[in-house]
């Protein structure tokens, strides 16, 4: 067997940095390898070979298609750097909670402090966000959360450092 050249090892560098990169987009997306491979049309083996086989190749269509299903910049893909971009229905989301939460705030006669209400957001993003990539839903319906909000709300007032525990993320 011949001794390896640079750029043999440039090739596998650079087949390794993709293959981590995939496995990166798909886990900061939110899906399974499962789900990932039922999206993407092929087997969950395909799919692991794609992110881990050293022999495995893929196509820049195969990349593209990935690459749209993860959210993600396919030319950064390829150079190996991932920041999963929020998909636009991450902000409709956001949206909605704001809205479900300022609803509930109309008939309160106080309004409670802005920390109070941002870290009230953050909490029920964070518990959506658990729900997300399981669901296969699009959409949230945040009125499932006001009794939440509400029992929040007169934790908060009773509890004051509950408010600053939480948005120092504590």
């Amino acid at each position: 067997m011949p001794p390896s050249t640079s750029r043999d090892d440039a090739s596998v560098e650079r087949r390794s940095r993709i293959q981590e990169a995939l496995t990166r987009a798909r886990v900061e997306s939110g899906l399974t390898v499962d789900r990932a491979a039922l999206k993407i049309g092929i087997s969950r083996d395909q799919l692991w070979r794609l992110e881990n086989s050293e022999g495995s190749s893929i196509t820049v269509d195969r990349l593209i298609q990935m690459a749209e299903i993860y959210g993600v910049d396919a030319g950064k893909l390829i150079l190996g750097v991932v920041s999963a971009a929020p998909p636009p229905i991450f902000f409709d989301r956001i949206a909605a909670v704001i809205t479900m939460i300022e609803r509930e705030l109309a008939g309160l006669p106080q309004r409670p402090a802005p920390a109070a209400i941002a870290t009230a957001v953050m909490e029920i993003l964070k518990l959506e966000s658990h729900n997300y990539p399981n669901s296969g839903a699009h959409s949230i319906d945040p009125t499932g959360y006001a009794g939440l909000f509400r029992a929040w709300l007169v934790t908060a007032r009773k509890t004051p450092e509950l408010i600053r525990r939480s948005t120092l993320g504590t």
